[in-house]
C-alpha cells in the first residue's frame, strides 16, 4: 500500500507530461481519464487500460504506455487491480 502510493506520486509527472503534449495540440484541453491496471506477481505492470478517457487517443496512448514501465514492490497473494482518476485542466 506505501510502495503503491509513493510509486504512483513519483510517477505523477509522468502522466502530466502526456497532458501537457495534448495540451501543445489544443489549448482548451480538459477533461478526466480513469487509468486501471494490473499490478503482477514479481511488480510488473500489465492489462493498462483507460476505463474513461476525455482527453483522446494522443494522450491515452501516452498515458499507457507510462504505465506499462511502471514497476512495483511484489503485491501480497498475487496480482492487484489498481483503478486511479485522474482529473486535468489547462488553468487557463
Amino acid at each position: 500500500e506505501d510502495n503503491l502510493r509513493s510509486v504512483l506520486r513519483r510517477r505523477q509527472r509522468e502522466i502530466q507530461r502526456c497532458y501537457e503534449r495534448g495540451l501543445a495540440q489544443n489549448p482548451e484541453l480538459a477533461g478526466r481519464v480513469m487509468l486501471q491496471f494490473t499490478i503482477g506477481e514479481g511488480g510488473r505492470v500489465s492489462d493498462v487500460a483507460l476505463r474513461s478517457n476525455e482527453l483522446g487517443s494522443d494522450v491515452g496512448s501516452c498515458i499507457e504506455g507510462a504505465v506499462r514501465r511502471w514497476r512495483f514492490d511484489p503485491p501480497d497473494g498475487g496480482s492487484v487491480i489498481v483503478r486511479r482518476p485522474y482529473i486535468f485542466s489547462s488553468g487557463g
